[in-house]
């Protein structure tokens, strides 16, 4: 039997509860997040990164509690650096990176035109994030920063 609304909300809630030992389950360590996308786990597998309230959080897995990292902008797609030490955020103003130990937010690029819900990004262990805000194609820029470079032109229209 179905219990409760058979349609689905969009976008979805989405949390993470801690399972006790003894199979219970009422500690909640994510708060509902009411943007898709904004979960990332790090490379290494000890950290997740999210966006929720305007801030940014990084919780460690050993750990209930979260670290406030600063704020951040709704809608904005996280991603990890392959080392796992920092956290890049790509938003339709540019696209940003912050020390995962604390400190401030580096600058690597402006971005201007539409943003969209297919963009994302993704930070090579060559130094590079390639990135599309869904609007455009395929840009790569270095992880010091620069001009971002498209490195795949979009299928043009029929």
């Amino acid at each position: 039997m179905l219990v409760g609304s058979a349609t689905p909300t969009w976008p979805p809630e989405l949390a993470v509860d801690v399972v006790r030992a003894d199979g219970s389950s009422d500690v909640r360590v994510i708060p509902v997040l009411r943007w898709p996308g904004v979960v990332q786990w790090s490379p290494d597998g000890r950290r997740i990164a999210y966006g929720a309230g305007g801030r940014l959080w990084v919780r460690e897995l050993s750990r209930l509690e979260a670290r406030d990292l600063g704020p951040t902008q709704k809608g904005g797609i996280l991603f990890w650096s392959p080392d796992s030490a920092w956290i890049g955020r790509l938003s339709g103003a540019g696209i940003t990176k912050l020390p995962v130990a604390g400190g401030e937010a580096t600058t690597l690029c402006s971005l201007s035109g539409t943003f969209s819900d297919v963009a994302g990004g993704a930070w090579l262990p060559d130094r590079r994030i390639v990135f599309t805000t869904g609007a455009a194609g395929l840009m790569e820029v270095s992880d010091q920063g620069g001009d971002p470079r498209e490195i795949l032109k979009p299928l043009e229209d029929e």
